[in-house]
């Protein structure tokens, strides 16, 4: 088979251009954003999208719920939603969920309270977090996912893309490969970094935007470059096939706002066929894990 050489390296200089100069985090425009948050449910496979249901938008009402009442808190049930949320999301390790079920329901209620005070005073993610890692298997990744609960609008969710997406750089240590040791230090950058794009992006079109928009549009442009690097690596293996893959990753990075969000799958046949797609697309970029407490003896995130 004759092997066409240039096909995996234009898609990889396409997508790394629009990165830089379209969609990139300082210099994407709020039309831009709210075409790519229009295709997020697109990227959701079936069997997350409960769970999206409830992290997104249920448990924050919750929590809103009980902040207005004067008392904010997580309950055990809640902690592991949003723990399986995030492996589902990304990579699943049952230790993780298992050391957050080990948690107490009283310690769970007293840690969260304690934790989304020291935010609400402070107005400081880092006092909140140092907090809340106190409690089993949750680590500052996973504290900041909780905390996010609390002030959707303002706290990023640590999530592999979306630090990738405010660091993104068109190099090999760079772009969507950038290696994450998720701490501390880590996450205040992404924090500074989400901060300065919601501000610049109010600025300039007068409309709001939240943390929560940010990580979607971060976790729709790293799967969809997930999707182009197997696009490349077919078409590239194929003559025949040279010229489809600049046409799909063209296709996939300049027309999301024309497709039409998938419509939910209804039998065993399609749900499967989302989790094999999403566990082929996002098991490259997130062998690597994620840095715990090495105090703790285990793997937090």
């Amino acid at each position: 088979m004759f092997v066409f050489p240039g096909t995996a390296d234009f898609v990889l200089r396409f997508s790394q251009a629009l990165m830089s100069h379209s969609y990139g985090s300082k210099h994407i425009t709020i039309e831009a954003l709210q075409e790519i948050l229009a295709t997020y449910s697109q990227h959701i496979p079936e069997k997350v999208r409960e769970l999206d249901e409830l992290r997104l938008s249920e448990i924050p009402k919750t929590i809103k719920r009980r902040k207005e009442s004067g008392h904010a808190y997580l309950n055990i049930q809640e902690l592991q939603t949003l723990v399986e949320w995030k492996l589902k999301h990304g990579t699943f390790r049952p230790r993780l969920l298992q050391l957050a079920k080990s948690n107490g329901e009283q310690a769970v209620r007293d840690t969260t309270s304690q934790g989304f005070k020291n935010y609400e005073d402070s107005a400081d993610p880092s006092k909140a977090m140092k907090v809340l890692t106190e409690l089993k298997g949750i680590g500052p990744a996973t504290a900041s996912l909780l905390l996010s609960t609390y002030d959707p609008d303002t706290v990023p969710f640590f999530s592999d893309e979306l630090y990738r997406y405010v660091h993104w750089e068109p190099t090999e240590l760079g772009g969507w490969s950038r290696k994450i040791g998720y701490t501390a230090k880590e996450y205040a950058a992404l924090n500074l970094h989400v901060a300065e794009m919601r501000k610049r992006l109010e600025d300039e079109s007068g409309k709001d935007v939240s943390a929560i928009d940010i990580e979607k549009i971060a976790y729709v442009l790293g799967r969809e470059e997930q999707d182009l690097t197997v696009v490349a690596a077919k078409d590239g293996a194929d003559f025949g096939a040279q010229a489809a893959g600049p046409a799909k990753a063209e296709s996939s990075m300049r027309t999301r706002a024309k497709r039409k969000p998938e419509l939910p799958a209804t039998d065993g046949a399609a749900s499967g066929a989302g989790a094999a797609s999403e566990d082929s697309r996002g098991s490259k970029l997130r062998k690597m894990g994620e840095k715990g407490d090495p105090s703790r003896g285990s793997r937090t995130i």
